[in-house]
């Protein structure tokens, strides 16, 4: 894997312990810091403490919208510039644009595949070349 990637810093959260230990999984591959978690009232005060690279969320959760905790990340200046990745199963192009306006930098569909997982981690986190 990507020696770029080695030693980022992720928070995962979903309610769903499959989904959870899948994305655990797949960063653990590219020697990433993982802090999964599956109860949505932590997770402003785990990135707040950990700092991490990116957040990965899962949209709906039982107890509360992806929409509502993306809106308490991204008015806390001391955490807003981290890149928050809506992960959803929903396709309809007025959900993808609400994730868009809610603040998200991006979205990952479910069903994936692994590359389209590692690309969208890439693209946020892997160092661009300027030429």
């Amino acid at each position: 894997m990507d020696k770029e990637l080695k030693g980022k810093k992720f928070v995962v959260l979903d309610d769903d312990e499959l989904n959870l230990k899948l994305f655990y999984d797949l960063l653990m591959r590219i020697d990433a810091e993982v802090r999964p978690l599956s109860e949505s009232d932590k997770i402003v005060d785990l990135i707040k403490n950990f700092l991490p690279d990116m957040v990965l969320m899962d949209i709906r959760l039982k107890d509360v919208s992806g929409h509502e905790i993306i809106k308490e990340i991204k008015e806390n200046k001391d955490i807003l510039h981290i890149p928050v990745i809506a992960v959803t199963a929903l396709s309809m192009d007025e959900e993808l644009s609400k994730i868009k306006i809610s603040g998200f930098d991006d979205f990952i569909m479910k069903p994936f595949s692994m590359n389209q997982f590692y690309k969208i981690i890439n693209k946020y986190l892997k160092p661009q070349n300027d030429s």
